[in-house]
């Protein structure tokens, strides 16, 4: 067993319990001190595999090895990216600025895309990469098909995500236009 991956899991379920508990008995700093413990497991995870360069949250030792290096550091990335998200999203509701960070979002979303966008980007490369060399009959064809097929879709979104959120990020007035002339068409 990996003390590790047994300690991130912990700190993801004690977090989640005081979540719970924190709504059901309305105390909001229980709360969002689970939300901050899920966060940090979570992101504890990331920073596992980054460093190590296997991949984390797992509490065996005895995962195979054929998803080591890249595809584990580009995972940790990730996991690391979320954790960060839903730890900084308790401190911003703790200190009560949660709505003025969503409305601020809404306002200037350029940001917010273009980390979606490198997100979807990473994990639709996730998707895309096998590095395992095996004897593949048709079924195994056919899923790997189909895997490789949603990754490049999702990279695509991811890339166009990045491509909106630079140009919502570099020239808002033009950005809003085109949202504006955008959501006209589809109503």
């Amino acid at each position: 067993m990996r003390l590790s991956g047994f300690l991130q899991y912990v700190a993801i379920l004690v977090g989640a319990i005081a979540m719970f508990a924190g709504d059901f008995f309305a105390t909001p700093k229980a709360f969002h001190l689970g939300l901050f413990l899920v966060g940090a497991g979570i992101g504890a995870g990331g920073l596992e595999a980054v460093f190590t360069r296997q991949m984390s949250l797992r509490v065996t030792a005895d995962g195979s090895a054929e998803n080591d290096g890249a595809p584990a550091v580009l995972w940790g990335i990730l996991v690391l990216t979320v954790g960060a998200a839903i730890a900084g999203a308790a401190y911003l509701l703790e200190a009560g600025r949660g709505a003025a960070a969503v409305n601020g979002i809404a306002r200037h979303p350029g940001p917010a895309l273009t980390a979606l966008g490198v997100f979807f980007s990473g994990a639709g490369a996730l998707l895309v990469i096998d590095l395992r060399d095996r004897g593949a009959n048709g079924w195994t064809r056919l899923a790997r098909f189909a895997r490789v097929c949603s990754g490049a879709a999702l990279a695509l979104a991811g890339v166009t995500g990045v491509a909106l959120g630079a140009w919502g990020w570099l020239n808002p007035p033009a950005f809003e236009r085109f949202l504006r002339t955008f959501a006209a068409a589809f109503s």
